[in-house]
């Protein structure tokens, strides 16, 4: 009724099944801490802004440091695998320029039969 009309409960408290946690292996050593997480994303108020802002900033940050570590290593390994994408790049482009000759070959050869015929 909610999404239709605006009146009532956005949330369908007879429906529980649809909030169950994702996290709820008993295993998982981060159970408490991700409970406590959705517990304040979910309380509509300062905190839960905060709480996503630094999550989205610390994943950030987590993403850039692992993507910069995969960048390390030999640099002539990182020379020769940007080469390799270059050559494939140039190889592409080669291609694309065959196909654009054809093209405009094909074109041209239209029009001069379009000449002959008129």
């Amino acid at each position: 009724m909610w999404l239709l009309f605006g009146v009532g409960d956005p949330y369908n408290k007879d429906r529980e099944d649809i909030y169950e946690k994702p996290y709820s292996n008993h295993n998982d050593p981060y159970k408490e801490l991700l409970d406590m997480t959705r517990d304040v994303l979910s309380s509509q108020t300062e905190y839960a802004n905060s709480l996503a802002s630094n999550i989205r900033s610390f994943h950030k940050s987590v993403s850039l440091e692992q993507s910069a570590e995969n960048n390390k290593g030999d640099p002539a390994d990182r020379t020769r695998r940007l080469e390799e994408k270059c050559d494939h790049i140039i190889d592409a482009i080669d291609q694309l320029k065959k196909r654009m000759d054809k093209i405009n070959h094909q074109g041209e050869e239209n029009q001069n039969s379009e000449r002959k015929v008129i």
